[in-house]
């Protein structure tokens, strides 16, 4: 349908994403409502991250928008195991989804819980990241190398169904990217518990020293005392939740 150029107000470019007939779709499904909310909610990201964002992030966050705002009318809601890894290592990208939320509840009057600022932050974390190959292929590397360090130490292989297998690799991925992109996460001064569980999972910490050993040797990285408090507890997790 042609439409009189004086009257485009936006123009939406979608350039990268692949699947047009996944495009029509959604144009069919999705009330353009959403996709103002999403664009006011990209380019308020786009600000405050002072990134670029792939193009398929109008798409995707607009499906994901409207398929949680239908969730809620049917009184369905989904709990977000990750979301205090997500604030604590991407606190501008958890800004956004903070934003998200306002405009949301702004234009529909439908108040969406925390939990979506922490799913709505990793589509902006995904966006600015994975359009990197080479960053993506060091990170996959680097997780698989810490992985093989804990299945060695312990002689057992994860559960890789478990929920702690799930939530290791988000830390992994999370802890992984912000080494890349050289982002280092505020102290939380926990060093009190840090040495309580250190005492206290002596074999996982002693894990850990090895993970460490091979961040300073490979990549001139020294873990901070909270960020082995999180290994500690994502490995004793991991370990002596599966099966062997």
């Amino acid at each position: 349908m042609e439409i009189e150029t004086d009257r485009i107000e936006k123009i939406f470019h979608t350039k990268d994403y692949a699947d047009s007939k996944n495009i029509d779709k959604l144009l069919e499904e999705i009330p353009v409502e959403i996709f103002e909310i999403t664009n006011d909610v990209i380019e308020y990201g786009k600000v405050l991250l002072n990134k670029d964002v792939s193009d398929s992030l109008l798409l995707s966050l607009s499906d994901h928008i409207h398929t949680v705002l239908k969730r809620m009318k049917d009184g369905m809601t989904i709990i977000n195991p990750n979301i205090w890894e997500i604030k604590r290592y991407y606190p501008d990208e958890y800004l956004v989804g903070k934003k998200a939320l306002e405009l949301i509840e702004e234009k529909t009057e439908i108040s969406l819980p925390e939990d979506e600022v922490g799913f709505i932050a990793v589509y902006f974390v995904n966006a600015t990241m994975y359009d990197k190959p080479d960053e993506i292929y060091s990170v996959m590397t680097l997780i698989q190398e810490i992985s093989t360090i804990i299945k060695y130490h312990f002689k057992k292989d994860f559960d890789e169904e478990s929920i702690y297998y799930y939530r290791f690799i988000t830390h992994l991925k999370f802890f992984s990217q912000r080494l890349f992109e050289n982002k280092q996460a505020d102290s939380q001064n926990q060093g009190d518990l840090f040495e309580i569980l250190k005492d206290k999972y002596i074999n996982s910490y002693e894990c850990v020293t090895l993970i460490d050993k091979l961040l300073q040797d490979k990549y001139q990285y020294a873990l901070s005392k909270d960020e082995m408090l999180y290994l500690i507890i994502h490995i004793e997790r991991l370990i002596y939740t599966s099966d062997v």
